[in-house]
């Protein structure tokens, strides 16, 4: 029994360490708003949990190549390109996946501003660099096949658009 044992724990050890270590790359832009925001911050009408939820559901028909991609580049949805305004803000999430379960760390670059900094990778916080930008994640929807991480970047400037980008080491 104690070899079984020592067996299992030998295999379970390898299959740790057989877990690649991989680096994700995701950017978008974010439009101005043409109109000056009344508040600081403004939230965004769709939930980013129910958004990366959403995005895990929709993996489950792809291939077994979808580990360390962006969501865009699977066709899932969530293009770089394409923002969502709302509520007088632009609003865009960036997603990637990563190997089910795997712990990651994430940094968040927004320009004009040159804002470059580390993002939470536990429970959702908001990085808030001023200039009426910020970013809020992570929102982790898992599946079998892969987890899928998100995070929301907002611009409330009225004249200035951003760029921003994702980096996602796991």
């Amino acid at each position: 029994m104690n070899k079984r044992i020592a067996v299992a724990a030998v295999m379970f050890g390898m299959v740790a360490f057989q877990a690649e270590a991989g680096t994700v790359l995701a950017r978008g832009k974010l439009p101005a708003t043409g109109t000056p925001s009344a508040q600081d911050n403004p939230p965004c009408e769709e939930a980013s949990k129910e958004f990366s939820q959403n995005l895990a559901q929709r993996l489950q028909s792809k291939g077994s190549e979808i580990i360390g991609k962006s969501t865009a580049a699977l066709g899932l949805g969530s293009d770089p390109f394409n923002e969502r305004r709302l509520n007088k803000s632009a609003c865009l999430d960036l997603c990637v996946t990563i190997p089910t379960g795997a712990e990651f760390k994430a940094e968040g670059s927004v320009t004009p501003i040159d804002w470059r900094g580390k993002l939470s990778s536990e429970l959702p916080q908001t990085s808030n660099p001023g200039n009426w930008a910020a970013v809020s994640g992570p929102f982790v929807a898992p599946s079998s096949k892969a987890d899928v991480v998100c995070y929301t970047f907002k611009n409330w400037s009225h004249d200035q658009e951003r760029y921003v980008g994702l980096k996602v080491t796991y």
